[in-house]
């Protein structure tokens, strides 16, 4: 799996809301001494930005904001 594929399945993870993926992938990231900052920046931050472009839509509400951002800080 490249960067781009590992930073990709984070983002998913955030936009799905799957909680125990992010925190699983965010393990993988630090056991395998990534950039860390790149992947905040590139996984998780692209996917939290994606939560707000569907909130922004009406896609999302605010439950799904505050489940987003509630993963983010686990």
């Amino acid at each position: 799996m490249t960067q781009e594929q590992f930073f990709k399945e984070i983002s998913d993870a955030i936009v799905n809301l799957e909680k125990e993926k992010a925190i699983e992938l965010a393990h993988k990231a630090v056991n395998e001494n990534m950039n860390l900052l790149e992947v905040i920046e590139k996984g998780f931050g692209d996917g939290i930005r994606r939560i707000g472009d569907l909130w922004e839509e009406g896609e999302f509400f605010l439950p799904e904001l505050m489940l987003g951002g509630t993963i983010m800080q686990e």
